[in-house]
């Protein structure tokens, strides 16, 4: 594991802190671990982990989520990953496997290919 995000991952870790606030103590453990995964896919963000407080990224989604009668884990995390990057955007994506037989391993992506330029001239359009 790289230095930088160990060290990120142990300042989650190292948030035990059990909140008076019961919304901050029920969202705390979720969102220490999506905060770890957030770690692993940015680097931006471990900076900024490391460099931010993780139980008053906590308390301010509590105070954003508390009196709602329902949220969602999306709307959880987005406002934490906010809390380190305002304006920041999570993509949350769900697959249905019907059975464990359904579940392929997919290969990434092939890299999106140039486009390839082309070229019309009218004379190509017009049979002589």
């Amino acid at each position: 594991m790289d230095p930088i995000l160990k060290e990120a991952c142990d300042k989650i870790d190292a948030c035990t802190k059990h909140f008076k606030d019961k919304y901050a103590d029920a969202i705390a453990e979720p969102v220490k671990e999506t905060l770890k995964e957030f770690c692993r896919q940015q680097e931006e963000f471990v900076r900024a982990v490391i460099d931010g407080d993780i139980e008053q990224c906590i308390i301010s989604v509590a105070k954003k989520i508390s009196g709602k009668r329902a949220v969602s884990d999306l709307e959880v995390y987005q406002t934490a990953v906010e809390y380190f990057f305002p304006g920041a955007k999570v993509e949350f994506k769900m697959l249905i496997h019907m059975s464990e037989y359904d579940i392929e391993i997919a290969p990434d992506p092939a890299p999106e290919q140039p486009k390839k330029s082309l070229d019309l001239s009218l004379d190509s359009l017009i049979d002589w």
